[in-house]
């Protein structure tokens, strides 16, 4: 039997199946489609990354996905509500800061947040780390005390994070531009082979 006639009839299983159990096929269950990858800008302005940052949606859109760490300070529950150090302080300064960057429209902006009780263990680890490396430079053999930290505040951990997730839309981009990227990829598209179920690179990029 041939390979590839193997592969699409799995992938046709897959596909009708998946109509039954999430009302839509695989494809269009996720709205993201693919990801930019790195350019020679990138390289130069960023070179401590290794893996592209901005993936591409159905709709044309540029998605960009950053993890908010925290604060600096904790929240000043006593100081005035618009004194330094209040939550609509940091509210207003954000707001300031988005509003100098998002000024056109077209873009969009939404925060995700995060809990999983199950990977407070790994949570704990990841904190941890740095005293094991400390402890295996050194030749110091205090491993055991701290896998007993470990293994006593993994119950009382759970993982929060907050991802702020932002969408540039087609929108942006001028008329001029656009009629060139069109232009281009009209030029790609005659190069490109037909593949049944591969990406469409030309009409996300």
């Amino acid at each position: 039997m041939n390979i590839n006639r193997l592969i699409f009839t799995i992938e046709d299983c897959l596909n009708t199946l998946s109509r039954f159990s999430v009302a839509s096929s695989f494809v269009e269950y996720c709205d993201l489609r693919t990801v930019i990858g790195l350019d020679r800008q990138d390289r130069e302005r960023r070179p401590w990354l290794n893996s592209p940052y901005i993936a591409a949606t159905k709709r044309g859109e540029y998605l960009s996905v950053f993890e908010v760490s925290g604060a600096f300070r904790e929240m000043d529950e006593a100081s005035d509500q618009t004194g330094p150090g209040s939550l609509e302080s940091l509210i207003t300064s954000m707001s300031d800061s988005l509003n100098t960057a998002y000024k056109n429209s077209g873009h969009k902006i939404s925060f995700v947040f995060e809990r999983d009780p199950d990977m407070g263990k790994e949570e704990i680890e990841d904190m941890v780390a740095p005293q094991k490396r400390s402890l295996a430079n050194t030749g110091i053999q205090l491993q055991d005390v701290v896998d007993e930290k470990v293994t006593t505040l993994s119950p009382w951990l759970v993982r929060e994070r907050c991802w702020l997730a932002i969408w540039s839309g087609p929108d942006l981009i001028s008329n001029s531009d656009r009629t060139a990227h069109d232009e281009l990829v009209r030029r790609l598209a005659e190069r490109v082979p037909k593949a049944r179920f591969a990406q469409s690179p030309w009409q996300w990029t």
